[in-house]
């Protein structure tokens, strides 16, 4: 498939996950300080989770072009972006500084269990599936963040998060730079490996690999957004 149709195929596949009751339910829930705490941690844990998936995927890939790509994706992540000097981490940490979390309960943040799950399948994927499907579970969950292609939804993860900060904390837009930063980011890396799955997933077995992959990143998506959903409601 030429990169066109790689966009046209795998944002069918984010769009059917961003309509599930599971993304819906995490982004409907009334928003309070102590929701958004769950939020936050749970969203560090997230970060620091994919950073590892990332390096082992780096590792299981092996083109020298594919891997200056991925190299790229990090650099702008982990370090320094239009978005941040000091990588999308610091990020979250200056929008939690906002709800009222300290810098050590940053450090200590736990993962839920359903978030840990996730962890371990992008790892799998990562690790010990072909590097296409790997590539294809990461990137995917970059897609949900997609305004242009989620316009229909109420907008990516982060232009939905906004909403829902803003009509339940009366948060500002600068209130919540991780959301803010990521609202246009997500776009950019999300069609940064067309190019990869237009050269590489050639034929009927390499396509089913980078679709499989990605069908894998969309469900770990939506099982992880319903365990902080649920967590977030049994507090007010």
């Amino acid at each position: 498939m030429q990169a066109s149709e790689w966009r046209q195929c795998l944002g069918d596949l984010v769009r059917e996950g961003a309509r599930s009751y599971e993304e819906n339910h995490y982004y409907e829930i009334p928003m309070t300080i102590p929701r958004a705490k769950v939020m936050i941690l749970q969203s560090i844990c997230f970060v620091r989770g994919r950073r590892r998936c990332w390096l082992w995927l780096l590792a299981n890939c092996p083109d020298e072009s594919v891997r200056r790509s991925i190299l790229q994706h990090e650099y702008e992540e982990a370090v320094k972006d239009e978005f941040s000097e000091k990588g999308h981490l610091d990020l979250l940490d200056r929008q939690a500084q906002a709800v009222g979390l300290t810098q050590e309960e940053c450090v200590k943040a736990e993962p839920l269990f359903t978030t840990q799950l996730s962890f371990y399948g992008w790892a799998w994927l990562s690790k010990e599936s072909h590097w296409l499907k790997g590539l294809a579970a990461l990137n995917i969950a970059e897609w949900f963040n997609d305004n242009r292609l989620l316009e229909d939804v109420g907008g990516g993860a982060s232009a939905r998060r906004i909403k829902q900060w803003s009509d339940g904390l009366g948060f500002t837009i600068e209130q919540m730079p991780n959301f803010k930063a990521h609202n246009k980011a997500d776009e950019a890396h999300g069609e940064l490996f067309l190019r990869v799955f237009e050269e590489f997933a050639s034929g009927p077995e390499k396509e089913q690999l980078v679709i499989d992959g990605a069908k894998d990143g969309v469900k770990l998506h939506m099982f992880m957004r319903e365990g902080v959903a649920q967590a977030m409601e049994k507090i007010n």
